[in-house]
């Protein structure tokens, strides 16, 4: 039977089926139904190696040169050319794969931090993994819960669950026990949805593949979002792949025309051309750089569910964050209460709590002040937070009585009743109290007739290192917006002493926002700092506005912050939040702080600048290389370079960017979220390149034949390696020294390159006299000084002229 004819199904007549009750199974019976059922995961994530080097053996540039070496083969036979181009398609294979596995295997350690619960009865209420939910089994889900199985529902309260991932509908679904046949029955609830108010009780029907979900899908596994940085880089790899194919498409059709060279020989060399200029190692020095960033993380208590998450962390201008917590302590004191009957405001003030047995930070401050008191009966129902209303209710029997009680904002509370001289007199109090920044909560209850029993005021200190903090953030030039539900006082108080705003006047409410178009939203949304008393959509319209300046994070935690969480480019949540919003983010924060977000975008801005540095020096010796190969293969008889010798010299001045992923990086770029300048580079990438090709072309003509190449050979290695130390950075290369591992690389990379001339024939090389060596090592350092200066003043004009900023994609 399926969920739709079971969901016709009595209540009793599913404890009968599934041989369960109220009081669920015995420990004995689940341990015999696992073995029967299997675990409650829809499908085991595993790594596929076969998966892994398929993927990377049919990547476009592995079939290119696989390509290369075909055609090799074919048109000079099995020597030694053609074997050299299949050891690096070997070796550039076997390095990707061993660096995608290593990452299915951190990926996969992140996803077994990723652990959810479900509370079942099994004799008594526990909480149980998920994985461990069997058919029969009897549990309970709340607002923010992930439904973890198929569920015959036996009991609700007001339970709305959202069935998006199923119906495609946002708006949530009435479950109830008595059966109603919409798309889905209401007395099912599926695994998959969430509770996004009420409470639910239920029979487990059916668990992991066996389930609906489990049914339509193949993978239960952390989603994989693209990173909106990465999507700037792949850009800029495509369209470097797309000009350099032009250019060697339009170099193969003009020697074709000219007969300059023998086609064999000309399909060989466009084609490892083509691969050795184009950024192809641009997955594999960006999945390595963040897997360490990744690790380095986790240990300062945030883990990341994407490693793609780290470059859009490295990329924040904006962190929007809630301030309680995280500025502020959320150890509340009580500092007054101002009622006619304070016994009475502190009886009904705990009473909730009391028989719940769960204390808030605002129950806490009273346990503190007050102790707990001896309170008897039970909570018929409670109604979740409203962020709408601002309030909380609980229906109370106390004593033979049902009493409502009541906790939320003052202003709120007040509404309940008509103007009088006590409600005036508290209203004022409420207003002073306020402004002075102190928290405020309001207390009624309703039995046969509604009743104020006052406020209670609170004071939330600021974190001792919040000023520290908030000064780390500004270093970083990393823009703090609060967004809170909160009061305006309260939020003002604790922004004007950590000076994220400067005057009182720089705050806007709810009521203000609505007010706002989107184009008014626009221009103020950058100014303002704070903004209080907000609703959850409020939250995204303001995340999305902040978007079109520039990348935002979002630090949330409950059920209302969904709609931001889903808005922002980076989400990050408190370990402690709801399973749903859990899912929904990018990071989890294992404690409520700033100050491990903050290093961690300073990680991720590291992160970002080495890859970076990749893209400019990969590009400018790319650049040099095409254009001056292009320009010689037109024009001599005799090609700039052999395709093994291409293959040669790209390996080497490949090599040295291993040390780049740990590499300095200076203040200075850390001081800005990262903007990869698209224009500016790519007119520098091109003003670079041409230096580059000039000094190749002029080394070329200076000899002929074979030694014309290996000269050729060297100073596109040499060169190619030293310009590293000046594009990592934009000041001239020997004010900013790089790390002594980059330095050793080069070193080694510049050895190699010699060391390789000595091969001789093998690599159609000319041996070179101790002569020919001081000339290339004197043009290349001639030439890396002439790059580094132009590169020097190009910044300097950049800057004097404002420079460009590329929009966010």
């Amino acid at each position: 039977m399926d969920i739709f004819e079971l969901s016709k199904k009595t209540p009793q007549e599913i404890f009968n089926l599934y041989n369960t009750s109220f009081n669920g199974l015995e420990t004995n019976e689940v341990l015999k139904r696992i073995k029967i059922y299997g675990k409650n995961i829809l499908e085991e994530r595993k790594i596929d190696l076969l998966k892994i080097i398929s993927q990377n053996v049919t990547n476009f540039f592995m079939l290119l040169l696989l390509a290369a070496f075909i055609f090799s083969l074919i048109l000079n036979g099995l020597n030694f050319e053609s074997l050299a181009i299949l050891f690096f398609f070997i070796l550039s294979t076997f390095i990707a794969v061993l660096q995608d596995w290593k990452s299915e295997k951190f990926i996969e350690s992140l996803i077994k931090k990723f652990k959810t619960y479900t509370w079942v009865k099994r004799g008594s209420w526990q909480k149980e993994l998920s994985e461990n939910i069997v058919p029969g089994d009897y549990v309970r889900f709340k607002e923010g819960d992930i439904i973890s199985a198929d569920i015959f529902i036996t009991k609700s309260d007001e339970a709305f669950v959202n069935e998006s991932t199923f119906t495609g509908e946002a708006e949530p679904v009435l479950k109830e026990p008595s059966l109603k046949q919409e798309r889905f029955p209401t007395n099912i609830a599926l695994q998959g949805s969430y509770v996004v108010s009420g409470y639910l009780e239920g029979v487990v029907l059916f668990t992991g593949k066996n389930t609906y979900l489990g049914k339509i899908s193949t993978q239960a596994q952390l989603a994989e979002k693209e990173s909106a940085y990465k999507k700037i880089m792949e850009k800029i790899a495509k369209n470097v792949g797309y000009f350099s194919l032009i250019l060697i498409s339009l170099t193969f059709i003009l020697n074709l025309i000219f007969l300059k060279h023998p086609l064999k020989e000309m399909i060989i060399f466009s084609i490892v051309l083509f691969v050795a200029v184009v950024p192809e190692f641009l997955p594999l020095i960006t999945t390595l750089s963040l897997t360490i960033s990744s690790l380095k993380i986790s240990k300062k208590g945030i883990i990341p569910k994407r490693i793609s998450a780290i470059e859009d962390l490295g990329a924040i201008k904006f962190l929007c964050t809630d301030k309680t917590g995280t500025l502020t302590e959320n150890k509340l004191k009580l500092i007054e209460i101002f009622s006619d009957d304070k016994e009475k405001f502190i009886k009904f003030f705990l009473a909730p709590a009391i028989l719940k047995e769960e204390f808030d930070s605002y129950e806490t401050a009273f346990i503190q002040k007050y102790g707990i008191l001896k309170i008897e009966g039970k909570i018929e129902k409670e109604f979740p937070f409203n962020p709408y209303k601002r309030k909380k209710e609980y229906l109370l029997s106390l004593s033979g009585k049902k009493i409502k009680v009541t906790k939320g904002a003052p202003e709120e509370i007040f509404k309940e009743f008509e103007n009088s001289e006590k409600i005036e007199n508290l209203k004022k109090i409420f207003e002073e109290k306020e402004k002075l920044g102190l928290r405020c909560l309001g207390l009624m209850i309703e039995e046969d007739k509604k009743e104020l029993l006052g406020i209670a005021i609170f004071e939330d200190p600021l974190k001792k290192d919040a000023k520290k903090i908030i000064k780390l953030a500004k270093n970083l030039n990393l823009e703090i917006k609060i967004l809170t539900g909160d009061s305006p006082g309260v939020s003002k108080k604790v922004a004007l002493e950590l000076g994220i705003i400067k005057n009182e006047n720089e705050i806007i409410t709810s009521d203000e926002l609505k007010r706002l178009s989107d184009e008014e939203l626009d221009k103020v949304v950058q100014k303002v700092n704070v903004f209080a008393r907000l609703y959850p959509e409020d939250k995204a319209r303001i995340i999305n506005s902040l978007k079109k300046y520039g990348f935002v994070g979002f630090l949330g935690e409950g059920i209302n912050d969904l709609l931001a969480i889903k808005s922002a480019n980076v989400s990050i949540v408190v370990d402690s939040a709801p399973e749903v919003t859990r899912q929904e983010s990018d990071l989890l924060l294992k404690k409520r702080s700033l100050k491990p977000i903050i290093v961690a975008i300073k990680e991720g801005r590291k992160d970002i600048e080495n890859i970076e540095k990749y893209i400019r020096h990969t590009l400018v010796g790319n650049f040099g290389n095409l254009i001056a190969f292009t320009f010689i293969s037109i024009f001599s008889k005799t090609l700039p370079l052999t395709p093994l010798q291409i293959i040669a010299t790209n390996i080497i001045t490949d090599f040295p960017m291993i040390g780049v992923i740990n590499d300095k990086v200076s203040k200075e770029v850390l001081r800005n979220p990262p903007r990869f300048d698209y224009f500016s580079n790519l007119i520098l990438f091109l003003i670079l390149g041409v230096i580059l090709s000039l000094a190749l072309i002029y080394a070329f003509y200076q000899y002929q034949g074979n030694l014309a190449q290996t000269v050729v050979f060297l100073l596109s290695s040499v060169v190619g390696v030293l310009i590293l130390l000046s594009i990592r950075t934009k000041n001239l290369f020997f004010k900013e020294r790089a790390s002594g591992f980059v330095i050793f690389l080069i070193l080694l990379c510049v050895f190699i390159s010699f060391l390789l001339t000595q091969l001789g024939e093998k690599f159609n090389f000319s041996k070179i006299t101790l002569k020919e060596a001081i000339y290339v090592l004197g043009l290349s350092i001639i030439t890396l000084f002439v790059l580094d200066f132009a590169k020097f003043i190009f910044f300097r004009a950049l800057k004097k002229l404002g420079g460009r900023r590329d929009s966010n994609p």
